[in-house]
Parts: structure tokens; C-alpha cells; sequence
């Protein structure tokens, strides 16, 4: 529908895409729709701007981001298509990190299966030719992500080998761009790069909240067979994501931005006791209470306005058992 017809027509959606979807043609259609959109381009499309990801006196760098991975930003401007986008380049020292671990890892992975390989062909397991170029190609298709690093060959003379070497510069070229990713925007309220960059950073959040919902929430598996008790499912777990939410909202308001999982792990240890105390008359008595906090969880109950000196503590009393079970 476009937007025109919908009851907000004063306010144009904003789209906010990740680079698996964000397509050419995907944005034309967006802009023809007159809808703004914020999308994050793919991996291989960043190599044309190598040149002014180089260039480090360009970048700005985001704010507010204590005890975190610093990032920076450059906005540059581009037509398409007699369109006008912002391009945001975006250079992160964590996403950096990351991308490191797993190229190295990728990297090991294929550089054994080469050795294994090579060690084969030595000492004459492996004599055919045709079969051992099908082994090489196996091999570089499944480490097509580092693969293209390295040149390898067979060497048939005197003995057959196998020779494989890094391509230096193109590995040298790629690891300069490591931790560098490319938004693009159309028709954005702001111009700000770092807005734009917390703009877009919002589908992360999104992406989180559904991890989430599918994960600790206990979304998935939905094991009802009837409409209305799916339904009861998904609705509960939508109003604890909400609870959620709240609570990391609140930590947020008080400079508390820990994830989720480390809010969990930090507070799993401190747990409900119950008391049994047996009675003269044969009677029990059943008292539950909270046990002692440790520092650092008192300080997380002191962000979220929670006494927990005054925990809420539940007394039973239980008659004595009459009669017996035969």
C-alpha cells in the first residue's frame, strides 16, 4: 500500500534493512513507494570504498559508547539512479575483532585440510590426477569464505605435490577492511552520521528482542494444537519480552547498558530457601525467604528500585497428616 492511504500519512516509514535484502532494486522500489529507508550494504560491495575507508582523518567518532568498542563514522553522498543517498561508512574495532577470529579460524581450518591432503598425495595414497584436483575443488568450496586467499596447484614433476601459497595482496587488501561496513540511506530526517548510525542500530535491537523471545522467553517450540491456546503462547511471551524490555530500559536510564545474558548470569545465584521445621503435635511449619545478595547484585536491585532487605516472605503451617495410605 503506499503510504499516502495509511491513517499516519504525515509521517513517512522509515525501512530499516540488513544487506541480505537491501537489493538495487529493493531501494528503487522503496524510493518509488516514497518511503525513507536505512539499509546495510553487503560485505562484497564495500571493496570500492577502500580508499576512503584508509583515509582514518575523515571519521568522527560515536559518542556515549563507554566501556565499549569504539566505532567510527564518515558520511559520504552519492546519486543513484537521479536519487540521492547518504552513504554512511563505518568503521568498528569490535566487529573488527570478530571478523579476525573467524577468517583466522576459516583460515586454519583449510590450511589443515590441505596438509592432510598434501600428506596423501606424498605418500602415495592418492595417484590419480583427476581425483586429486576433485579433492582440491571439494576442499576450496567448502572454505569458500578464505579460499580465494590462496593459490594452490598440483605439481606433477618429478613426484606429485601439492603447492599451495597466500596471495599476499589480496589478503592484505581484505584485512584493511576488516570491521568496515557501508549503510545507505534515502530521505532520513537527519544528516547527523552518528544518528543515522544509532538510527540503524535500532534493527539490532529488534534482531536481539526476537533471539530472545525464541530463546529465554520459550517462544519456540509452540507444541498447541489448537488456535486459541497458540495464540495464549505467543501472547504471554510477547508481555514477558515487554517485561523484558522494561527492565533493560531502566538499567539504560541508569547507565547500566550490560546484555541480557550477563543480567542473567549475574543474578541466577541468588535464590529462594525454604525452611522446614517440624512440630511437637507433628505439624510442619514452611517458611520461604530470599538468601543474602552479593555486592554486585545489590548494586543491580539499587538501579532497579528494588529493596532487597525487604524481599517478600511466605509462612505456612501445615496440620498434622491423619490417617495413612495402605
Amino acid at each position: 500500500l503506499d503510504h499516502k492511504e495509511d491513517m499516519l500519512s504525515t509521517i513517512a516509514p522509515m525501512v530499516i534493512l540488513d544487506g541480505g535484502i537491501a537489493t538495487k532494486a529493493n531501494r528503487k522500489f522503496l524510493r518509488d513507494k516514497g518511503w525513507r529507508y536505512l539499509v546495510n550494504e553487503t560485505r562484497t560491495g564495500r571493496g570500492k570504498w577502500a580508499d576512503l575507508f584508509a583515509d582514518d582523518s575523515s571519521f568522527s567518532l560515536i559518542t556515549g559508547r563507554d566501556g565499549k568498542s569504539p566505532v567510527r563514522v564518515r558520511l559520504v553522498e552519492q546519486n543513484v539512479d537521479g536519487a540521492k543517498e547518504h552513504v554512511i561508512l563505518c568503521k568498528s574495532e569490535g566487529r573488527r575483532e570478530k571478523e579476525m577470529a573467524i577468517r583466522s579460524r576459516a583460515e586454519e581450518k583449510l590450511v589443515e585440510k590441505l596438509k592432510t591432503l598434501g600428506e596423501r598425495i606424498e605418500s602415495g595414497k592418492l595417484k590419480d590426477t583427476e581425483v586429486i584436483q576433485r579433492r582440491i575443488g571439494r576442499i576450496l568450496s567448502q572454505h569458500s569464505r578464505v579460499a580465494r586467499y590462496y593459490e594452490v596447484r598440483l605439481d606433477t614433476s618429478p613426484h606429485p605435490k601439492l603447492v599451495w601459497a597466500m596471495r599476499g595482496q589480496l589478503h592484505e587488501a581484505h584485512d584493511q577492511l576488516l570491521g568496515c561496513y557501508v549503510l545507505r540511506c534515502c530521505g532520513a530526517p537527519t544528516v547527523d552520521p552518528q544518528q543515522l548510525w544509532e538510527i540503524y542500530m535500532t534493527l539490532c535491537k529488534a534482531e536481539d528482542g526476537f533471539r530472545c523471545l525464541k530463546s529465554d522467553l520459550g517462544l519456540r517450540p509452540i507444541r498447541h494444537q489448537k488456535e486459541k491456546r497458540a495464540d495464549g503462547h505467543v501472547f504471554i511471551s510477547v508481555v514477558a519480552y515487554h517485561l523484558l524490555r522494561q527492565i533493560v530500559y531502566r538499567l539504560e536510564q541508569a547507565g547500566d547498558h550490560r546484555s541480557w545474558d550477563t543480567l542473567c548470569r549475574i543474578v541466577c545465584t541468588h535464590a529462594y530457601c525454604t525452611i522446614v521445621v517440624p512440630t511437637l503435635d507433628g505439624g510442619t511449619h514452611r517458611i520461604r525467604r530470599a538468601g543474602q545478595p552479593d555486592p554486585i547484585q545489590r548494586e543491580l536491585y539499587s538501579r532497579l528500585g528494588i529493596d532487597w532487605t525487604n524481599l517478600p516472605t511466605t509462612k505456612d503451617c501445615l496440620p498434622p497428616a491423619t490417617g495413612s495410605i495402605l
